[in-house]
């Protein structure tokens, strides 16, 4: 008896800490969606580049901002591994962009614009390659 309650003790320290990292995985993943579709909006919309406008960029601006926003809001309801392959596929995303752009423009003529949200768009695509 005494070695059973020993052996269910040794589980639950063992699953203790995957149940808070699972807690807190979620609102991660969805903040830093969040950070990744801002930067999407903030690129197409509200900072284009000099010479166009917000309607030069309707596909390129709102199809990643709906896959964002499909993706937050099934992300909780997911299997893990399809939470998982979506966190690295849209990291992956998060990191192109910001580096893409913000990061070459940065280094280039200084940060200005849009490549605020850029910059913020890696450390966000971080999180979900990190996963």
């Amino acid at each position: 008896m005494a070695a059973s309650v020993a052996h269910q003790i040794e589980q639950r320290k063992g699953v203790v800490p995957l149940v808070r990292t699972a807690v807190r995985e979620a609102p991660l993943a969805l903040a830093a969606l969040a950070v990744i579709a801002v930067h999407v909006l903030d690129d197409n919309f509200f900072q284009p580049q000099p010479g166009t406008s917000a309607a030069d960029h309707l596909a390129s601006g709102l199809v990643p901002t709906a896959v964002l926003t499909a993706a937050a809001i099934a992300y909780p309801r997911l299997r893990a591994g399809v939470r998982a392959v979506t966190a690295l596929g849209l990291g992956l995303f998060g990191i192109l962009i910001g580096a893409a752009e913000a990061g070459y423009y940065s280094l280039e003529l200084g940060p200005s614009g849009d490549d605020y949200t850029g910059l913020l768009a890696i450390p966000a695509g971080g999180l979900g390659v990190e996963r």
